[in-house]
């Protein structure tokens, strides 16, 4: 994988119009990874966007798991990446469905968020508190929640106030 945009950007000038970008960004490597499963930022991952003319062909693009069930969202690295893989959905049904994609190990994309401003983006997929509540609860196969996940405090302070906002009420 290309380590910054700008050989990103490089590679996709190799090819002359945007049917054989795609084809391009489709391809996987012997993991199933697509060049949007290794995206390290914001920038790599809009450039591998956009070599898609609409939001279906982005949102498909988007739901291409790996050998081991993860989708981008699950291996997005920050905030701005998360947004715009989530921005590639239509409503937040949608979106909320793509938060609930489970790697082949029970995580979420909210196991696998590397800090609170991700996390925050993948809550607010969810319309109420009890939705909120109920994905922070799912359990991957080892048993544990997002919050046994949680990189830092402020992921750890939202998480739980999304489960104890209920009873705080």
């Amino acid at each position: 994988m290309a380590k910054n945009e700008n050989q990103i950007k490089l590679l996709l000038d190799c090819f002359e119009n945007l049917e054989e970008r795609k084809e391009y960004c489709l391809m996987k490597n012997n993991y199933n990874y697509t060049a949007l499963h290794l995206a390290t930022n914001e920038k790599q991952t809009k450039l591998l966007l956009d070599c898609f003319e609409n939001l279906k062909e982005r949102k498909n693009y988007c739901l291409i798991k790996d050998n081991y069930g993860n989708t981008a969202l699950h291996l997005a690295t920050n905030e701005n990446q998360t947004k715009l893989l989530l921005d590639c959905f239509e409503n937040l049904k949608e979106k909320k469905e793509y938060c609930l994609i489970k790697d082949n190990y029970g995580n979420t994309a909210s196991y696998l968020a590397k800090n609170e401003n991700q996390t925050k983006l993948l809550l607010d997929c969810f319309e109420n508190i009890e939705e909120r509540k109920e994905y922070c609860l799912i359990k991957n196969i080892n048993y544990q929640t997002a919050l046994h996940c949680s990189y830092n405090e402020n992921q750890t302070k939202l998480l739980l106030f999304s489960v104890n906002e209920l009873t705080i009420a």
